[in-house]
């Protein structure tokens, strides 16, 4: 029996393949590696395709990687809004925990948003 392909959502997730969804795309698991972090296996070693689709391929990532920090950001307003009723009265704080949100985010955003990409980008394989 075949073993069938995980679904879409885990797949982003756990940044397998898009193609085959059973083998990590990039070379170190943690974001925080930061010598490593745009470190990808070339090719899948399960299906064998290519995460170097083409030159300037992940220059489309910037656009995912706009969308998540904007709502990541949204969110941490609106939770900031929760907590504390008012978003102005404490405007400096806000602003900070923005920036150390934003900062302590950015590598797992940049990772996500080129899985995201290679997943618009790149079919399932089927088995």
């Amino acid at each position: 029996m075949f073993k069938s392909n995980p679904s879409l959502i885990s797949g982003v997730l756990a940044m397998q393949c898009p193609a085959c969804r059973s083998h990590a795309v990039f070379a170190t698991s943690n974001p925080y590696d930061l010598k490593n972090i745009g470190s990808m296996h070339p090719i899948c070693p399960n299906c064998g395709s290519s995460n170097r689709v083409e030159p300037g391929f992940y220059f489309g990532a910037a656009y995912v990687s706009y969308i998540l920090m904007v709502g990541l950001l949204c969110m941490l307003v609106f939770g900031y809004y929760l907590v504390f009723g008012e978003i102005f009265e404490h405007f400096w704080r806000l602003m900070i925990s923005g920036i150390v949100f934003a900062v302590l985010s950015t590598p797992v955003i940049f990772r996500y948003s080129r899985i995201i990409f290679l997943y618009i980008c790149v079919p399932l394989k089927r088995k």
